[in-house]
């Protein structure tokens, strides 16, 4: 029940000696991609992921404030999978790919700085990360870490689901329109309800 507890950077490096990966026309989503990022990102900086966390999103998007912590709840909810009880994963050298743990006012105040920016700063490192780099079809585009979805006659809404063992999670938000939604379930595989019902919500807010 916890796929990266011991999948370190040493481990990571000696897969990519020996991958060949297949080149394919489709886009498609890699956890092992957003924890490679994430990985170049620290050797490249030579900062930790967490400190670049800190410099280029939780501060600049008043997720925390300078010398604060992102919240440790108490409260947490239990994630399930199917009737079991899971512990929270810990996703060592992967987890730029999933292992940032927010209470949900953090979030959306995180989504509300990416839907009106804080700052002229912000608002251009954004508007790269919105870019569109792919397409999966000619509704659905990829960008850097968001998927897009063009409602005809609204607009555009960019999303963003995903899950562990134990929880299925959906965020999504209207630029510059100060509006978002995220939804957690907390069981495995349920990301058909997520997904629905937070795509059905940020629908309802255009």
């Amino acid at each position: 029940m916890a796929p990266y507890d011991n999948y370190t950077a040493d481990k990571l490096y000696a897969y990519l000696k020996t991958a060949s990966p297949v080149q394919s026309v489709n886009p498609s989503y890699s956890n092992l991609g957003m924890g490679l990022a994430g990985v170049l990102a620290e050797r490249i900086s030579k900062k930790s992921f967490a400190t670049l966390l800190d410099e280029y999103v939780l501060i600049p998007f008043r997720v925390i404030t300078p010398g604060k912590q992102a919240e440790n709840a108490d409260n947490k909810s239990q994630g399930y999978f199917d009737t079991s009880k899971v512990a929270y994963w810990n996703m060592d050298v992967m987890a730029p790919a999933g292992g940032l743990k927010c209470t949900a006012a953090e979030m959306l105040q995180y989504l509300q700085s990416m839907s009106v920016p804080v700052n002229q700063l912000s608002k251009n490192r954004i508007e790269k990360l919105l870019q569109p780099t792919a397409a999966m079809s000619p509704q659905v585009k990829v960008c850097r870490g968001w998927f897009t979805l063009d409602v005809k006659d609204k607009g555009t809404i960019y999303w963003h689901n995903g899950g562990t063992f134990g929880f299925s999670t959906f965020a999504a938000f209207l630029k510059d329109k100060s509006k978002a939604v995220i939804v957690v379930v907390n069981k495995t595989n349920s990301n058909n309800i997520s997904d629905k019902l937070g795509m059905e919500i940020i629908k309802k807010l255009f």
